[in-house]
């Protein structure tokens, strides 16, 4: 037979991250996207050996199917000779271009244009999805620098003499110490720790209680801040794009980080 015959298997790694481990074609080449490389081999002692140029739907396979953007189109081009019942499996899989593999074809088929313009509808898709990803990303940004800020301050404030003084006379108040038992760095921490462990300590066990509360919002399927926010983003660019099949847009939309 002419037709190309293709198999897809995907399988989860101890990372968490989904590899392709063969795409078998009429020629027997495999495409094997590992750290953005195309190696192809010989598969059942048959096709193209080691070493010779592949075709052009294998030669645009570039990298792995877990991607956090899976633009531009020729990059998940790869996949336009798989069977659209694979391509749900590895959409429900979680695997990115065959989400935005199928979205394509749906658009071609709801707008009747040819791939390429389709590929352009996916790129206005994809730039409506990231439109409010600054805003979005505030809350993410604001958190790591209060975080690094707090904890590179609490090593001078506890051990650094001159910046333990400062922060006693101005917040603390507390009566210093003979300078004969402070002479040392660990001296100078234990003094400080008298009034830093209330803090530190506190901290930590807020830390703690803010955790086992969020590992219980996942128990009970509530939706934390990043889950609320794709589901969101994923429901208004359905709305944006209403001649397309609501469920590919949205599942598109999720794959995007």
């Amino acid at each position: 037979s002419n037709a190309i015959v293709a198999s897809l298997r995907v399988q989860l790694s101890t990372r968490g991250a989904y590899m392709m481990r063969a795409v078998r074609w009429r020629c027997g080449v495999a495409c094997r996207p590992a750290c953005g490389d195309l190696r192809p081999q010989r598969v059942l002692g048959r096709g193209i050996a080691p070493g010779a140029s592949a075709p052009p739907v294998l030669a645009s396979c570039k990298r792995g199917l877990m991607t956090a953007s899976v633009m531009p189109c020729h990059e998940f081009s790869y996949l336009r000779d798989i069977k659209v019942d694979t391509l749900l499996i590895l959409s429900a899989q979680g695997v990115a271009d065959a989400r935005a593999e199928l979205l394509v074809r749906n658009i071609i088929e709801a707008d009747g244009v040819p791939r390429a313009k389709a590929c352009e509808v996916l790129q206005a898709i994809e730039a409506s999805c990231r439109k409010f990803d600054s805003i979005i990303d505030l809350p993410y940004y604001a958190c790591l620098s209060g975080l690094l800020t707090a904890g590179l301050a609490s090593l001078p404030m506890v051990f650094h003499w001159n910046t333990a003084v400062w922060f006693d006379q101005h917040y603390v108040q507390m009566e210093l110490p003979d300078l004969k038992e402070v002479e040392t760095t660990l001296e100078v921490g234990a003094w400080t720790w008298n009034y830093m462990e209330p803090v530190l300590g506190t901290t930590s066990f807020l830390i703690l209680c803010l955790q086992l509360a969020r590992a219980q919002v996942l128990n009970l399927r509530l939706s934390p801040y990043s889950s609320f926010v794709i589901n969101h983003r994923a429901q208004r660019v359905a709305r944006e794009f209403p001649q397309y099949d609501s469920r590919l847009v949205m599942q598109f939309a999720t794959a995007l980080r």
